[in-house]
């Protein structure tokens, strides 16, 4: 989803910094039963990150971190 997140307007940038998370639309992934909601928000080591809700509390986590684990 690293294009998502590269491709966000100023106005969603903006609207990140003001919420802390905005919706970017509904993406299936290769396999996938259906599509999942994706959204944008600021990982503090990675900037501008966008993910789907993980695990039972629906976490937002930044999926380089998750990779580096």
């Amino acid at each position: 989803m690293r294009e998502l997140a590269s491709s966000l307007s100023p106005q969603d940038v903006l609207q990140i910094e003001r919420k802390g998370v905005i919706h970017v639309g509904d993406h299936k992934m290769a396999g996938w039963k259906r599509p999942l909601s994706f959204y944008a928000f600021r990982c503090d080591k990675h900037g501008l990150v966008a993910n789907y809700p993980i695990g039972h509390m629906e976490k937002l986590l930044c999926p380089f971190c998750l990779e580096e684990e």
